[in-house]
């Protein structure tokens, strides 16, 4: 059983849920991402997880420690993929 069955029929059940199934490594996934920050067009809600997110970011690829750079990733991918098509949900105020 795959990962993705095994969370739809085991982990997660009752809830939606939507596979991503990624091809390409996890540098060439954080391109995009890191791209967008780098131009200051990405934005972090303050928090007690901020500093082992960041610590993660900054040592990547070099660390063990990749799960939050990769969702990150693939939730900067979703977000930019909505936007292309002309779906923008900005929260209240901005």
């Amino acid at each position: 059983m795959n990962t993705i069955d095994h969370y739809r029929r085991n982990v997660l059940v009752g809830l939606a849920f939507q596979a991503n199934r990624t091809t390409g490594s996890k540098e060439i996934r954080a391109n995009p991402l890191s791209a967008a920050a780098e131009a200051g067009n990405v934005k972090l809600v303050r928090g007690p997880w901020i500093r082992e997110f960041l610590d993660e970011l900054e040592a990547f690829p070099g660390e063990a420690h990749d799960d939050q750079v990769d969702a990150a990733s693939g939730a900067y991918e979703k977000l930019a993929l909505r936007r292309r098509r002309g779906v923008v949900d900005k929260p209240p105020g901005w």
